[in-house]
C-alpha cells in the first residue's frame, strides 16, 4: 500500500513560506510541500527527529494582518533528497495533535493573497524608457 493510500486526509499542494517554532528555537522559515487537514509536509536544509513537537504559524504578506491561527504537532518522518542543484534537503511530515480542516483554508486564501500581491506589483511597474538613437 502505498503512503497516498494510507492518507486519510486529502492534500493541497503549497509552496508558501511557514513558521516552524520549537521548544529550543524561535522559529525555522520553512517552505511548505503540502497541507492536509491531518498534517504538512514542509522543505528544510536540515535533518528533523522524529517526535520533535513543533508548532507552525504564517507569515502574512505585507504585515497584512489576518486572525492567523497557530497549529500543533509532531515530526513523523523525514526524508533526505539532493536538489537539482546537488544540495542536501529533507521533506519532513507533520502530524497535527488534532485535525484542522481550516489550515487548509488558511493556506489557500495565503497564496490568494500573494497572488494578488504579485499582480498588482506587475501593474505598477514602470513602463522600459524608451532610449533615443539621437
Amino acid at each position: 500500500m502505498s503512503s497516498q493510500d494510507k492518507r486519510r486526509f486529502q492534500r493541497h499542494k503549497s509552496s508558501i513560506l511557514i513558521h516552524i517554532h520549537t521548544a529550543e528555537t524561535t522559529q525555522h522559515l520553512q517552505a511548505m510541500l503540502n497541507i492536509g487537514e491531518g498534517g504538512l509536509a514542509f522543505e528544510s536544509e536540515q535533518s528533523w527527529v522524529i517526535g520533535t513537537r513543533i508548532r507552525i504559524t504564517w507569515p502574512a504578506p505585507l504585515e497584512f494582518s489576518l486572525d492567523f491561527q497557530e497549529l500543533q504537532g509532531s515530526v513523523v518522518w523525514c526524508t533526505r533528497r539532493t536538489d537539482e542543484h546537488e544540495h542536501t534537503l529533507f521533506d519532513v511530515g507533520v502530524e497535527f495533535s488534532r485535525p484542522d480542516s481550516e489550515a487548509v483554508d488558511m493556506t489557500a486564501l495565503i497564496e490568494e493573497l500573494y497572488q494578488q500581491l504579485e499582480e498588482i506589483e506587475l501593474e505598477v511597474l514602470p513602463e522600459p524608457l524608451a532610449v533615443s538613437s539621437a
